[in-house]
């Protein structure tokens, strides 16, 4: 078996290559996504920066159903709808709908496609309470980072997918991997996006360098510039739990969700907060 040491060097050299060819990508060099129609690409490009730049779930899941009502034949569009439905009817539907197309959309939509319908078999069998084995996650995690990685060599300034890529690293690999990732595949416009600044600062408060983690927290408060942004309180109430400073953990996850009800990880923070804070008070009293 490799050495955490031989893996993550394995990895960096791979980067670097991945980072030499990607520099030799003209700019205008992107993806329609499946999508022939301006308005349905130009809403969908919107839900990704909503979900992933500032957090806003309930703006997410509207201008990706948007997208759909001017191309209702928007292959990947309509596998994002499915990802962030919370409805399982709905959700199964899609499912089943995009199994029955998948042979028939391009090889560089189908490296996308793959990891959404296993992301939608995921979320169906978690709703239904069906365990799937651990040879499933297995080959979801191997899965998504093969196609994702085919993706963005081709695709060097897709941001979100990138983005989607750099978490799959983190849970293939760990923090430092993914910190890397950033560092070596992120253009310099891409690492001053919200999304980047976030997660480099989940990373590093991951590894417990906190003082790193906050410049990053600031920086991505200084470039949204809107306190009613989701992003910015989930980024510090998060960074507040990993230091267990759960007062001021509270405070920002309770903030991230008036903002918007819909944001689904934020619950997540918020379980994980109360669960904390409800230990405490039992130590509190023995």
């Amino acid at each position: 078996m490799k050495s955490m040491h031989t893996i993550t060097l394995t990895i960096a050299f791979f980067l670097i290559i991945l980072n030499t060819s990607c520099k030799k990508e003209n700019a205008s060099h992107r993806f329609n996504f499946g999508t022939e129609n301006d308005s349905a690409l130009h809403y969908y490009n919107k839900g990704w920066e909503y979900i992933m730049d500032t957090g806003e779930w309930t703006k997410s899941e509207a201008a990706y159903r948007k997208a759909m009502t001017f191309d209702s034949e928007f292959v990947l569009g309509e596998g994002i709808v499915g990802k962030i439905t919370t409805n399982l009817e709905e959700r199964l539907d899609i499912y089943y709908k995009l199994e029955s197309k998948k042979e028939n959309v391009t090889i560089d939509e189908r490296l996308l496609l793959d990891d959404l319908l296993l992301v939608l078999q995921l979320f169906n069998a978690r709703d239904q309470g069906i365990k799937l084995d651990s040879d499933f996650y297995k080959d979801f995690y191997a899965s998504s980072e093969k196609g994702m990685r085919a993706f963005i060599h081709k695709y060097p300034y897709e941001s979100y997918i990138k983005a989607e890529y750099i978490e799959v690293l983190h849970a293939n690999h760990g923090a430092q991997a993914a910190l890397d990732s950033i560092e070596v595949l992120a253009t310099p416009q891409q690492k001053m996006l919200p999304f980047y600044l976030s997660y480099a600062a989940f990373l590093e408060s991951e590894l417990g360098n906190y003082e790193h983690a906050f410049e990053k927290a600031n920086q991505l408060k200084k470039v949204i510039n809107n306190d009613q942004a989701p992003a910015v309180h989930y980024t510090y109430a998060q960074l507040y739990l990993d230091m267990d400073s759960l007062n001021m953990a509270k405070t920002n996850i309770e903030k991230t969700i008036a903002l918007d009800p819909r944001h689904q990880l934020a619950f997540r923070v918020k379980a994980k907060v109360d669960k904390k804070i409800a230990e405490q008070e039992i130590d509190s009293l023995n």
